[in-house]
């Protein structure tokens, strides 16, 4: 049967009314009480639309005679349409109060959301395969086994959870500018909070990766946790707890806790069309979208102004990794690794918009060159012997490795390829047969075992020092599409300089002094002494086991010619 009042119809293939008692003996009946519809329901107007298997509505008297509805409940392939907006669930209940209206609510009485004049949603929890659609606001949930919202007059959303089936199973929510998956999500907007109590991920895009890099365009970064995470919009900042993971295309970070602080991001011209990574960053306007009544935007504190992050904190045992491939093969396949940079320690520090990554603390940065010459193809990997940089790559004696340890603190200037290291730092540098390849890492290289035996010997190097700065060539400030840029490259030094009792080892060759500095474009070594200690330089030629020994102020090593300059030096040769 249908009925139609107006613009409101009801569609339903049976329709129970129950009235109240009659407040006069002349009357058979007073207001409504109940109502139940059953078999194909469906109220609708103009725009929106309610529908169900059953509907069961208990009506409210108001202080004026009115009947009002007050608990509804749906059941069976529920669903609720305003305009495009659309919820569905096996089971709905919605709780409806008095409210007092506005302007606006006298002027809009079309949404089915508000039925009856004076009442609005006070809480809404729906159960059973949850899924929300909004495409004006680009708003989903799905694979959620409940939806509980709390309202506060009627149309502005107090607080959410949405829940999912089970612990392994995450329940998806995609709010606009982020997605966040978990078995459990709370939104509060009094507290301007978001929770995820439990172990969930969550996906955004950024034109800074999480290592203080700019980028030429957005890349999408994930996270994952294993104990829980809180967004705060008031204080600006987000925690994720547990097993914490980032990975963007190039760069990624692993920690027990990391922090991320946000700040006022520049105003953009609006974009016509959005998705679900149209702008940076976490949690934009959640609420407000949630929100969102009859299509108009109820303004919320929660994120109400555009941020982005602008530093992050990773704590216990954080690493950060960036590296890079070589582009994909014809059939798709990842390129091999070419180069990798991994920095370890105990808290890692990235300021984005100074472009600077800290460890406050001791720690270590591996650097992996795994270049080959583009001539020459992997299997050939072994070229003829030469000095190569200090840092050699597949390109000189075939990959290399290089670890840097330290004590103090290390700073990365991303902007101008710079590292400082601080207090009793040690480089160790292999390459060649040197270096320690793992299977995994041989595969990632396209190298089979007799690829690697035809590697040539390499070299062994070591250096300690007081403190060592290493400053590393620029890249392309922007990049064609595909291309990977790495943190640092072993084949990209450009300058080292050490300070502080140092001591290179390189071959048979030992160098001491109070400063060394290693300039790449000329392959050329400086090795200055003190006022109490003078530079020293010594050799041991391996087929006639005689010594060399070059001392003075300062010495040159022309790496290339390998030729020594020492200007008021003395030069001692010796045999065994």
């Amino acid at each position: 049967m249908g009925v139609k009042q107006g613009k409101q119809q009801l569609e339903a293939e049976e329709v129970a009314v129950t009235f109240g008692l009659p407040q006069s003996n002349t009357e058979v009946a007073d207001h409504i009480e109940h109502l139940n519809l059953a078999g194909k329901v469906r109220l609708f107007n103009a725009q929106d639309a309610i529908s169900a298997d059953l509907l069961d509505v208990k009506m409210a008297l108001m202080p004026d005679g009115r009947s009002v509805p007050n608990i509804v409940d749906g059941n069976g392939s529920v669903m609720v349409k305003q305009t495009d907006r659309e919820i569905r669930a096996d089971k709905m209940h919605v709780v409806l109060a008095p409210i007092s209206k506005s302007a606006d609510d006298a002027r809009d009485q079309r949404s089915i959301v508000s039925i009856g004049s004076g009442v609005g949603v006070e809480s809404l929890d729906a159960s059973g395969d949850v899924y929300v659609r909004d495409p004006a606001n680009n708003l989903k949930v799905s694979r959620a086994k409940s939806l509980q919202c709390r309202m506060r007059g009627g149309k502005d959303l107090v607080a959410t959870t949405i829940l999912s089936d089970s612990p392994e199973i995450y329940a998806r929510a995609r709010f606009g500018d982020v997605a966040i998956h978990g078995h459990r999500i709370e939104i509060n907007q009094d507290d301007q909070t978001v929770d995820v109590p439990g172990p969930g991920a969550a996906w955004m895009l950024t034109h800074e990766d999480f290592g203080g890099k700019k980028l030429s365009k957005a890349e999408p970064v994930r996270i994952t946790w294993q104990d829980r995470m809180q967004f705060n919009s008031g204080r600006d900042y987000g925690v994720f707890e547990g097993k914490v993971r980032t990975k963007s295309e190039t760069f990624a970070i692993a920690c027990d806790r990391l922090r991320v602080y946000l700040g006022s991001a520049p105003v953009e011209p609006p974009k016509p069309k959005s998705n679900l990574f149209a702008d940076v960053w976490l949690l934009r306007k959640i609420v407000s979208r949630l929100a969102e009544h009859q299509g108009r935007t109820i303004a919320s504190p929660l994120m109400a102004q555009r941020k982005e992050p602008k530093s992050v904190v990773a704590e216990g045992s954080a690493m950060a990794l960036s590296n890079t491939h070589a582009p994909k093969s014809m059939d798709g396949r990842p390129g091999r690794l070419t180069s990798r940079a991994m920095i370890r320690g105990e808290k890692i520090q990235v300021d984005m918009s100074e472009q600077q990554m800290s460890v406050p603390g001791k720690g270590d940065l591996l650097i992996e060159d795994y270049q080959f010459d583009t001539g020459r193809s992997p299997t050939n990997a072994g070229l003829r012997s030469r000095s190569g940089p200090l840092l050699s790559s597949a390109r000189d004696s075939g990959p290399s490795q290089t670890l840097v340890q330290w004590e103090n603190s290390m700073d990365y200037y991303v902007d101008s390829n710079l590292v400082v290291f601080d207090k009793n730092v040690t480089m160790r540098h292999l390459s060649g047969q040197e270096t320690v390849l793992g299977r995994e890492l041989a595969e990632s290289m396209r190298m089979n075992a007799e690829a690697l035996k035809r590697l040539e010997r390499g070299r062994k190097a070591t250096l300690s020092s007081g403190n060592l700065t290493l400053e590393f060539r620029m890249g392309e400030k922007k990049r064609s599409r595909g291309d990977d840029v790495t943190l640092m490259r072993a084949t990209d030094l450009e300058r080292l300089i050490a300070k502080q009792a140092v001591h290179l080892q390189d071959g048979t060759r030992s160098l001491m002094g109070e400063q060394l500095q290693y300039i790449a474009s000329i392959d050329e070594i400086r090795l200055e002494g003190s006022d109490t200690l003078e530079a020293r330089i010594t050799d041991q030629d391996e087929m006639t086991q005689r010594l060399n020994m070059w001392r003075g102020p300062l010495l040159i090593w022309n790496r290339t010619t390998n030729r020594i300059e020492a200007p008021q030096a003395t030069i001692r040769s010796s045999s065994r």
